[in-house]
């Protein structure tokens, strides 16, 4: 298969990742609110929601950081004339950290089911829930600091390459660097109802799915020159 194909692939391997991750995102705590009731109704509806809807949620996060990781291999191809080691460790740090969003994602089923089992319990044991729910919440965190990690080394590199080296990309790709635009991720919370909630609870997937299609878009016909 020549290289051409190979990018449109995992161009697209790239876009179906991030749109199953979002729908997996809709499955677990998707609803009309505003962005800055995130919080307050994510929980509430991970409590609530049907017991099926919960777990397709949760299951699709591992199938879309496949796919995730699958379109990355896109970002080697178009960045691997700044040299191979670097294109490799850039990879790498975002491959890394899409799989690590697999668990991520799935281990908000184990806060959905704590969140239903308090909801059904006696007041005496509550306080044990509010310890398991703040150890799964702490998992969590701890998964969003692996994911952070990879995600600067991929970022780092990616950037550098873009910057200082000859790439298939023009320059203002870096205004699409989804890890840059994260940073923006609050603006969201302002979002109001009933489409806040699904932005916000999205965002991060949004984020990806809008490079994805970009790069596809600059690479797709393979006329690309180094820049």
């Amino acid at each position: 298969m020549d290289e051409i194909k190979v990018i449109r692939l995992t161009g697209l391997a790239g876009i179906l990742g991030a749109i199953l991750m979002f729908i997996g995102d809709m499955f677990l705590y998707g609803g009309f609110y505003s962005g800055s009731e995130y919080y307050e109704y994510s929980r509430r509806i991970m409590g609530e929601i049907p017991l099926l809807r919960l777990m397709i949620g949760g299951a699709i996060g591992p199938i879309a950081s496949i796919l995730y990781a699958i379109g990355f291999w896109q970002i080697y191809l178009a960045i691997k004339s700044a040299g191979k080691v670097l294109a490799s460790i850039s990879f790498s740090g975002f491959a890394v950290m899409s799989i690590i969003a697999g668990s991520y994602h799935s281990g908000f089923v184990n806060t959905g089911l704590i969140l239903r089992a308090r909801a059904s319990i006696q007041q005496c044991d509550l306080e044990s829930v509010k310890i398991l729910l703040g150890q799964s919440i702490d998992y969590l965190h701890f998964l969003y600091n692996m994911m952070f990690v990879f995600g600067t080394i991929g970022t780092i590199i990616f950037m550098f390459t873009i910057i200082f080296r000859k790439t298939y990309y023009p320059k203002w790709i870096i205004l699409f660097t989804p890890t840059l635009l994260l940073l923006t991720s609050s603006i969201a919370a302002y979002i109001p109802s009933p489409f806040g909630g699904i932005i916000y609870g999205g965002y991060i997937n949004l984020i990806f799915l809008l490079f994805f299609c970009v790069s596809t878009f600059l690479l797709w016909h393979g006329e690309h020159q180094l820049e």
